[in-house]
């Protein structure tokens, strides 16, 4: 089994060899008579073993002990991290070396600052074992910085490159030399993942660079901290929303009612979640986080918001006792009602389920290609393909309107729900698709995510199911006293639009398929109505059931 002793005087060998690569690259780059390669070549097999030694080593420390302390395995997982970077960094310099056998010193030098580059090359380099040592996120983060200098080098030299080439310039020369600067760009790449590998070893968590300074800024506006270091980051795991989400503490911050939510996005979607964060505090104070600040960044932007202790609804399904599942569905029922009640209007508008079907197809086939269908026909029954049904449906749907808009939340599912048994109080987030629309959307959304919460055990299911009719009779009754004729038939649309998406994140391919078959069932209802007194259509409730 290998020592830490051993694996940090091999790392500490590895680190070594690659900057010395790196000196004699530069040395060989600005040598008119260009000595020493055999040399140079040599060396990269040195490099390239030492890196398999750390690697085994590493990989034995991590299977060889169970017991490993956190910071130790995430000490071990950056060092892997960073060993594959450094051997990758050794692989461009044998290429830079082969390239300029094609073109001169000074020709090299006319194009780009060869000092310059190796200068930062350097700069990103030799802190490596002292940052990874001290554990200073400053550290990290200049180390990471040195992209941005050969990134610039790069793109300057490649501009003096294409100037010559339009010029009648030498290609000989001058495709060489841009190739010398694109491993010199690649070198820069690979000291940016050691960076942040070295930013994984002190939070523990994967985080870009570009995020950890939107984050560090983000703090700042809010008056949390300053400084760099000492601050708690925590991913959260299992969101689909196309956001980094992360729950964030300052120095010196010990009460778990003090943290802090952080979450970055595209810009558009970050201020549209901004703005509805806003609205839903102007229409339901403390429903929702507050926004403690809220920074842009080109097309990316950050919000640091309230954390709001408890847990998701789908986390208290799952592991709750009955009596606690029962508050939290009475507060849910009682606060969901109390927004419709309040935010209800009665304008009728145009909704848009199966069109939220067809703009989804092709990533549900990208999972599940059985689910492609075309047109067959038996004698007179004809059945037809996804796209005609789908196409008949969204006919069918154009007329008809529902009677009422309230404030939806969007993506109302038990992910996006947080209860808090302490206060009895529900909370909503993630409020970035928020917007004045059919009740029946977040109602088919809240269903549809019952149903497919993976308990399958017999107490589970019924508990889940329990839930589902509950919440069922409660939008009926809401229905009923809207004299809303068309909710049943929205309803089938809105829940086959909420089956058929939903399979694209589910690989349990016989769950998928009941899904699958639940909202084909729907659509060739609703197709088949030929009544267009939708106050008649017979809803199937037993398909809300598994």
């Amino acid at each position: 089994m290998a020592t830490v002793e051993g694996l940090d005087h091999h790392f500490r060998f590895l680190v070594l060899a690659v900057e010395t690569q790196a000196h004699a690259t530069r040395r060989y780059l600005l040598d008119p008579g260009r000595k020493g390669l055999a040399k140079l070549h040599a060396r990269e097999e040195y490099i390239d073993n030492l890196k398999t030694v750390v690697d085994n080593e590493c990989i034995g420390a991590i299977h060889g002990d169970g017991s490993l302390p956190r910071d130790r395995l995430n000490r071990l997982r950056a060092i892997q991290g960073i060993v594959m970077g450094l051997e990758r960094i050794g692989d461009c310099f044998v290429r830079v070396l082969r390239q300029s056998e094609h073109l001169s010193c000074p020709d090299l030098q006319a194009i780009t600052d060869v000092e310059a580059a190796f200068s930062a090359i350097s700069r990103g380099l030799a802190p490596i074992q002292r940052a990874l040592l001290k554990g200073k996120v400053e550290g990290g983060l200049a180390i990471c910085r040195v992209e941005t200098v050969l990134n610039r080098i790069y793109a300057e030299g490649s501009h003096r490159v294409m100037g010559a080439l339009e010029g009648g310039g030498n290609p000989r020369h001058l495709i060489p030399a841009l190739c010398i600067l694109q491993e010199l760009e690649r070198v820069g790449g690979e000291i940016l993942i050691i960076g942040e590998a070295i930013l994984f070893s002190i939070l523990g968590e994967h985080i870009k660079v570009g995020q950890f300074e939107a984050l560090q800024k983000t703090l700042s506006k809010s008056g949390v901290s300053n400084s760099v270091e000492g601050i708690d980051y925590r991913a959260i795991d299992g969101t689909r929303s196309g956001c980094r989400i992360g729950k964030v503490k300052g120095p010196g911050v010990v009460p778990e009612a003090q943290s802090r939510i952080y979450k970055e996005g595209p810009l558009e979607k970050m201020r549209r979640e901004r703005a509805n964060n806003s609205r839903w505090q102007a229409c339901c104070p403390g429903l929702v986080p507050d926004v403690y600040s809220f920074h842009t960044e080109g097309e990316k932007a950050s919000l640091l918001l309230e954390y709001l202790p408890g847990d998701t609804l789908d986390e208290v399904i799952r592991s709750a006792g009955d009596a606690e599942v029962q508050s939290a569905f009475d507060s849910l029922e009682r606060t969901l009602l109390a927004i419709w009640d309040r935010t209800c209007v009665a304008a009728p508008g145009a909704t848009d389920y199966i069109p939220q079907v067809q703009a989804r197809l092709a990533d549900v086939l990208a999972v599940h290609p059985a689910f492609f269908r075309e047109s067959t026909s038996v004698g007179h029954a004809t059945a037809h393909s996804m796209g005609e049904l789908l196409s008949r449906c969204a006919a069918i749907e154009k007329g008809l309107q529902a009677p009422v808009s309230v404030f939806i939340h969007g993506d109302f599912n038990t992910s996006n729900v947080v209860y808090n048994h302490a206060t009895d109080h529900v909370h909503f987030i993630d409020l970035h698709r928020s917007r004045d629309f059919d009740y029946v959307q977040d109602a088919s959304v809240f269903l549809v995510s019952l149903f497919r919460l993976p308990m399958f055990n017999t107490r589970c299911r019924h508990r889940i199911n329990r839930g589902i009719d509950r919440f069922y009779k409660v939008f009926r009754v809401f229905s009923e006293q809207h004299k809303d004729a068309s909710f049943s038939g929205r309803l089938a649309l809105a829940l086959a639009r909420s089956f058929y998406t939903s399979t694209r994140f589910e690989l349990n391919a016989d769950f998928a398929r009941s899904m699958h078959n639940r909202a084909i069932f729907l659509l060739e209802k609703v197709q088949d109505f030929d009544d267009r007194n939708w106050s008649v259509f017979r809803f199937p409730e037993e398909i809300l059931f598994y």
